[in-house]
């Protein structure tokens, strides 16, 4: 199936001026539970093998969209930038706090957080199935990592006298608010916008009462 939509793809493409290079074209299989198996896909003459994740404007999506991926790349290309914010703060010799501050919300915290508006549903999501009662997220190992880059800014201070001497939030709170702030934008925009009908709240399926009544 996946092989005839390239296919079919191409032909669109022909028939419009648009060519497609078999050589970036990447191929994941996105499923809830694990896949027993992941065929190949061919792009005319080319053999395409799935891949674990790919990178889309900047998103990594994996196969069943956790985003770890995401995180550990992102997290990890911060924490090159701390580095050298790590190894200028200590006891004896240190920029000013507000120095240090300034360098990790303008460096730090945006290559930390990119994309967290894709992956981040907030403490709590809806169940599908029962869209009235909320469950945890799932989200507690990517935060965790997110907190230790960016406590390692700063290796001299404490955890706690860090976020409450230096004006730094905690990942979680920084989360929150660009949660709230992406919430306030979808706020703004039509009611006709793709992104405000996919933020919509779910309602549970029609078909459950129709089982009921069945039988």
């Amino acid at each position: 199936m996946a092989s005839s939509s390239i296919a079919e793809m191409v032909r669109w493409g022909a028939a419009n001026g648009v060519s497609f290079d078999p050589k970036k074209t990447e191929v994941v299989y996105f499923s809830l539970s694990k896949l027993r198996t992941a065929p190949a896909v061919r792009h005319g003459d080319v053999e395409k093998h799935p891949e674990l994740a790919l990178r889309w404007l900047g998103i990594w999506l994996d196969s069943r969209l956790p985003f770890r991926v995401h995180v550990e790349k992102w997290a990890a290309k911060a924490k090159v930038v701390a580095y050298p914010l790590q190894g200028l703060t200590n006891t004896i010799h240190s920029p000013l706090p507000s120095v240090v501050r300034g360098a990790v919300r303008a460096c730090v915290e945006p290559v930390l957080l990119y994309g967290s508006e894709v992956w981040y549903p907030g403490t709590n999501r809806p169940r599908w199935s029962q869209p009235n009662k909320d469950t945890p997220s799932s989200n507690q190992h990517p935060i965790q990592r997110m907190n230790k880059v960016l406590n390692q800014s700063m290796r001299a201070t404490p955890v706690t006298i860090l976020h409450r001497d230096s004006e730094i939030p905690s990942v979680d709170q920084l989360l929150e608010a660009r949660r709230l702030r992406f919430s306030a934008r979808l706020k703004s925009l039509d009611n006709t916008h793709p992104l405000v009908r996919r933020a919509a709240s779910p309602r549970q399926p029609t078909y459950y009462d129709l089982i009921k009544r069945k039988y």
